[in-house]
């Protein structure tokens, strides 16, 4: 970097050295947190592999001849990482389906999904007239339902059934704490600011419809016309997104309903997780199917691909003139529904494409990505953290946060703790529609640990 720059001769940076050229700083500033998000957010490398600082600051890349990084460390963390498909490990192959195979599924499995709903309303109040404004409030209503197929098994038992199981709408309901969250309206949180609500009623809906993924992945589901026990299933679609959608620290530990909420969303994150993990054989799977993203690492590997080729190639570029940067701005869904619903790219009967499986940790989608941990455990973190809040408390004042208000004991098997340890979410693409237009292709997850 010192090559690049040059001695400010006067202005606020006078006698200190700065990059001579401002548009190659910016780009350089650009791909700093391009590489720092693939890195952290997306691949989950600890900073023990690779210690990329951000572009400014008195330690930032800008200011440093060199940063730590540690290339046998990074391979064995992007073999845990990132798992390619079929004996040579590509990143993209093809999966068979062979009609065996399926029978059995029909035969034996129960599949669910769920959907979320949202909806938001007026609600007037008339008033005494000469007296008092009619005042009407914005209230939104947050339901979910998942619907249960049965095994061809299960369907020879007791006969065709379409068991559905929802919260129904009903007083009994909305009065229950258990339920909170389906009915909202600003007045009903007068200790909220404007911000903190509008993010509440967010997370709200995915708490909701988590609430229903969790009671019917966990066999505690009833049929909602028959009040019938619902069998759990061997497969759980949610639409959308199974990270929890509130899931930063901050508002975890408000003593708030927002708090309220974003404890509920990862605690319902944590019982189908544990179900998972305490499974003798092979476990359930709890799957989000997501339409609509922003993320671009899987775009990224395709235009590495067209770019710098393979070992197929032997590294010749698909295309040499390539516009890496500017490509990669196209986000994961649009690149791999061309790439995969793509009719010249059709496979044989019952065989799909199928992209590789991208791992990232719960860590890595919260605000600790890129905490660099070392001999700590994240227990250890979260301890340093309330010590550090019942200080501030006894300095000056204010309001205890959740995890300084419950005893080291207790944090020890908090929820949030437990999907810093065990959390893990399996994201991958597989083509299993193609036509022209090409139908979008969504991203599956898993959870796993």
């Amino acid at each position: 970097m010192n090559s690049f720059n040059t001695i400010e001769e006067d202005g606020p940076h006078q006698g200190q050295a700065v990059l001579a050229d401002g548009s190659l700083e910016r780009r350089l500033s650009s791909q700093c947190d391009t590489l720092r998000e693939i890195l952290y957010r997306h691949l989950s490398i600890p900073q023990e592999a690779v210690d990329l600082p951000y572009w400014e600051g008195t330690k930032g890349l800008k200011h440093r001849d060199r940063f730590h990084y540690d290339s046998e460390r990074l391979r064995e963390e992007l073999e845990k990482r990132v798992f390619g498909i079929g004996e040579q490990e590509t990143f993209l192959g093809l999966i068979v389906a062979d009609p065996p195979t399926l029978e059995l599924a029909a035969q034996e499995m129960i599949i669910s999904g769920s959907d979320g709903s949202f909806h938001a309303g007026t609600l007037g109040i008339r008033t005494a007239q000469g007296y008092v404004e009619d005042e009407s409030y914005v209230v939104t209503f947050n339901n979910s339902v998942a619907y249960i197929r049965s095994s061809e098994r299960l369907v020879r038992q007791k006969g065709p059934k379409k068991f559905l199981h929802s919260a129904p709408v009903t007083r009994q309901t909305l009065d229950d704490p258990t339920y909170k969250g389906m009915v909202l309206a600003p007045f009903m949180f007068p200790m909220l600011t404007e911000s903190e609500y509008e993010h509440m009623a967010r997370a709200a809906s995915d708490v909701v419809q988590m609430r229903v993924d969790d009671e019917v992945f966990n066999g505690k589901a009833r049929d909602l016309t028959t009040g019938e026990q619902i069998m759990p299933p061997r497969v759980h679609i949610r639409d959308g997104t199974i990270t929890p959608q509130e899931r930063g620290f901050n508002h975890y530990a408000q003593m708030n309903p927002y708090g309220d909420i974003a404890r509920e969303g990862i605690a319902r994150s944590r019982s189908i997780l544990q179900r998972i993990v305490s499974a003798q054989r092979n476990p359930q799977l709890y799957v989000g199917c997501v339409k609509s993203t922003q993320l671009r690492l899987f775009s990224r590997f395709v235009n590495w691909y067209i770019s710098k080729g393979s070992r197929l190639t032997r590294g010749k570029p698909i295309e040499p003139e390539w516009d890496v940067e500017r490509a990669g701005f196209i986000s994961d869904v649009d690149v791999m529904t061309v790439l995969l619903a793509n009719d010249d790219l059709a496979p044989g009967p019952n065989q799909f494409w199928m992209s590789c499986v991208v791992l990232r940790q719960f860590a890595s989608l919260t605000d600790f990505y890129d905490i660099w941990l070392g001999d700590e455990t994240w227990l250890d973190f979260l301890i340093r953290r309330r010590n550090r809040a019942l200080l501030d408390y006894e300095q000056y004042g204010g309001e205890l946060p959740y995890h300084a208000i419950i005893s080291e004991d207790d944090l020890a098997e908090d929820s949030y703790l437990y999907m810093l340890e065990h959390g893990d979410y399996a994201s991958f693409y597989i083509g299993h529609t193609r036509g022209e237009p090409p139908p979008k292709i969504p991203r599956y997850e898993f959870l796993c640990s």
